[in-house]
């Protein structure tokens, strides 16, 4: 039986699906090698041995497969991190042009996948832009507002980026929830159910933060299904978060983190944070390399914004830059991860309901 994709005109031939699959492995490999080369502030070791401290030993999937594949293969650690770093932006990729496809099924082939590429702009911005490190330690400044107030540049301190193995795989994951989440407001078969969930358990041994998609993915069942159903949606995911956070403390038995007074490790930071962006300077650093700049287009069109995007924006994007706010360190754009990546998707459909907007039937 022949693939119905062959005779789909729009799809183009198999040496155009070629070019495009080279180049997608060939950008992703450039934003891969610069991520990996960035300062690293934890022990990659470390977080394979599970000796790491708390709580960057708790976001596991990463260090695990490395460890797995190291212990089968051989291979050198750090390498088995590339091709890790690797295959996460490829993902990202691929994630968004699931996304979009669930969205605007009217764009082309070709639209599809050069939009989906636009995802490591949006994403890159934030991991990889240059960390200039907080005004405030306690009551005391330190590092480049120092320096530059007393006139010097002794003190000014600005890094590459800081390379965490998690954080891309956070933002594919992420892209793939929303995707899935998108899939059970049109149907809720089991197998969407099923894909779901096991999304879901994938990205919490990745990170913490999965337990925020909860909002959003009410917002997308709640047409389909009870008030009570609904609730007990909400409650399977926590119970799914809680056991799979209980299991990576018991099979990690990280040490604590000196520096955190919080559960998990986690630190606070929301007063530093708004005193450092009492300093311009600080507030421009954040606020243009957020998605890469997707937030223009949606500022720009916000009258025009559909349900999809006010959902994100509401129901995942405040409550992600918040607990990234108060729990890290503004300067490390990182910590937006999230938020960026579901306001790219946000901007994404903003722009797509603009361009169709000329295209409606004028009925005056």
């Amino acid at each position: 039986m022949t693939d119905a994709a062959s005779n789909d005109p729009a799809v183009p031939g198999g040496l155009i699906r070629e070019a495009w699959l080279f180049v997608l492995f060939a950008v992703c490999g450039v934003a891969a090698v610069w991520h990996v080369t960035g300062h690293t502030v934890v022990s990659l070791e470390k977080l394979a041995a599970f000796q790491e401290t708390a709580p960057f030993q708790y976001r596991l999937l990463v260090p695990a497969m490395v460890r797995v594949v190291h212990d089968i293969s051989g291979w050198p650690m750090f390498h088995l991190y590339v091709v890790a770093e690797w295959a996460g932006w490829v993902l990202l990729v691929l994630a968004a042009q699931q996304a979009l496809v669930a969205l605007s099924p009217r764009l082309s082939w070709q639209a599809t996948r050069l939009v989906a590429l636009t995802a490591i702009v949006a994403v890159g911005a934030q991991l990889m832009a240059p960390v200039r490190f907080r005004a405030f330690q306690g009551a005391a400044m330190v590092g480049d507002v120092n320096g530059l107030l007393n006139g010097g540049a002794a003190s000014l301190r600005i890094l590459s980026n800081v390379y965490y193995p998690w954080d891309i795989w956070t933002a594919a994951l992420l892209m793939l929830l929303i995707a899935a989440a998108l899939r059970l407001r049109h149907s809720i078969a089991p197998q969407s159910v099923a894909a779901y969930a096991a999304l879901f358990l994938v990205a919490s041994l990745n990170r913490e933060t999965t337990i925020l998609i909860v909002p959003f993915s009410l917002w997308a069942l709640a047409p389909r299904v009870t008030r009570a159903q609904l609730a007990g949606f909400a409650v399977m995911q926590a119970v799914f978060w809680i056991a799979v956070r209980a299991f990576v403390v018991w099979i990690t038995g990280a040490p604590p983190n000196p520096k955190s007074s919080l559960p998990g490790g986690a630190e606070w930071y929301l007063w530093t944070n708004l005193r450092t962006l009492t300093y311009p300077l600080y507030a421009a650093t954040v606020l243009v390399p957020f998605a890469g700049g997707a937030w223009l287009p949606l500022m720009a069109w916000w009258g025009e914004r559909p349900p999809l995007a006010r959902a994100l924006l509401v129901w995942y994007v405040v409550p992600a830059a918040a607990i990234a706010f108060m729990l890290g360190i503004v300067h490390e754009t990182r910590v937006f991860t999230e938020a960026a990546t579901a306001t790219w998707l946000a901007a994404t459909v903003t722009a797509h309901a603009h361009g169709m907007a000329p295209s409606r039937p004028n009925h005056a």
